[in-house]
């Protein structure tokens, strides 16, 4: 009995894990070195482009596909960074995983949810993003100042008097970018 339950016990623990996502962010910017940043439809809300999948559920011609979302193609998409995001102190931590692609042509159309768009050098994106996703801009600034380094952080969201806040738990590190 004691074996049967232990087994139980793993298969729900996969079962569990299996079904955590991670947000993909395509990070897409134009031949002057500007940010796409969407503005998400009835919502004070400024983000780059991004879906959930499961790690195993996720291939690298998804990235292509929402470029496509957007009437763009873009280059081979870099991978820029895996990061732990926690919501509260008692939530569990989520990954948010960043590529980045040079965009080529012109922004052709949004998804319904999008309410509009800018293409904006890097300081007024972050500054776009920055009041209500304050761990975006983090992020995208550290990615976007040492690209060709793969970054780790660790870090918790929280709303304080209604106003979104972040606490860095383990400082960034990096690696090289695999080749």
């Amino acid at each position: 009995m004691r074996q049967i339950l232990k087994l139980l016990l793993l298969f729900v623990s996969i079962a569990a894990h299996a079904n955590e996502t991670a947000f993909y962010r395509l990070n897409i910017v134009n031949d002057h070195n500007q940010l796409l940043v969407l503005k998400i439809k009835d919502r004070d809300l400024w983000v780059t482009p991004g879906f959930y999948k499961t790690p195993e559920q996720f291939e690298i011609s998804q990235l292509y596909d929402l470029a496509a979302d957007y009437g763009l193609t873009v280059s081979t998409p870099k991978l820029n960074g895996e990061f732990d995001v926690s919501m509260a102190p008692d939530k569990p931590f989520q990954k948010r995983i960043f590529y980045s692609a040079m965009a080529n042509g012109k922004l052709q159309r949004t998804p319904d949810y999008i309410e509009s768009w800018q293409w904006l050098a890097w300081p007024e994106a972050l500054a776009q993003i920055k009041p209500s996703l304050p761990h975006l801009a983090l992020l995208l600034n550290q990615t976007q100042q040492f690209p060709e380094q793969v970054w780790h952080v660790r870090l918790q969201r929280e709303l304080h008097d209604g106003k979104p806040t972040l606490t860095i738990l383990e400082d960034f590190n990096s690696g090289k970018q695999p080749k």
